[in-house]
């Protein structure tokens, strides 16, 4: 799972992971009774952190965390997955500007956005594993535990009004072709735990109004950054009530 929040990182996180203190599941955990709370989140992971470690920079196979024992396990992952680098260059950060509409250039080929059908591919890739077959390993590894498989927030507004140039190099044409992937990759996750057993934990509800260019004091997204711990309550709000 990628580490989130910002904030100290926890005592013994590797450089890379930036597991902190503020991250969604370690505010939860100081709001419910629970037992011992394991943090094996880390930055830009995909599937294949789950399974293999990277034993030079000291971090271990995320999975290698389970003993069986779990009640619970959260999951955040799939973004990675998707590409999200190379989108996030193509259509939110577009330094160059030699294409003001440069996500719409990328991804729409004969008036189709493919970017939903992008997203889509977490679902049955094998390289890296699929979302599906990560969560059928928890379960085999922690047959007891409830598996909360956690969606991502709404980072910037479907219309893509008031991003540029302050918070992202994203234009209006742009905005809802860069929307479209954030849906459908939450909407896979959605299936996609419906079909594995698994809670699904819908942020966009929440953060949509809280997005990414909204002013400071609104937003619960950091552009070009990480999750703001207020977010935290979207997430508590379904975990609760489980």
């Amino acid at each position: 799972s990628t580490g989130t929040g910002l904030g100290p990182d926890l005592p013994g996180t590797p450089p890379l992971c930036n597991r902190t203190s503020n991250s969604y599941s370690a505010l939860a955990m100081q709001q419910v009774p629970h037992g011992e709370f394991v943090n094996e989140g880390c930055d830009n992971s995909t599937t294949s952190a789950l399974y293999a470690g990277w034993a030079a920079a000291g971090i271990r196979a995320q999975f290698d965390a389970l003993n069986g024992q779990e009640d619970v396990v959260f999951l955040s992952i799939g973004i990675n997955n998707s590409g999200f680098g190379t989108i996030a260059d193509n259509c939110l950060i577009n330094l160059a500007q030699t294409d003001p509409n440069r996500c719409t250039s990328t991804y729409v080929i004969g008036g189709q956005n493919t970017l939903p059908a992008i997203a889509a591919g977490i679902s049955t890739s094998t390289t890296p594993p699929s979302v599906g077959s990560a969560i059928d390993q928890i379960h085999a590894r922690s047959p007891n535990a409830k598996v909360f498989l956690v969606g991502y927030p709404q980072i910037t507004p479907m219309n893509g009004v008031g991003c540029k140039p302050n918070y992202f190099n994203l234009s209006v044409a742009d905005g809802p072709v860069y929307g479209a992937w954030e849906v459908a990759l939450n909407d896979t996750l959605r299936n996609v735990a419906a079909g594995h057993n698994a809670y699904f934990v819908d942020l966009r509800p929440a953060t949509a109004p809280h997005n990414a260019c909204q002013p400071a004091g609104v937003r619960w997204t950091v552009p070009f950054s990480q999750f703001d711990p207020t977010a935290v309550r979207a997430f508590l709000s379904v975990y609760q009530k489980r």
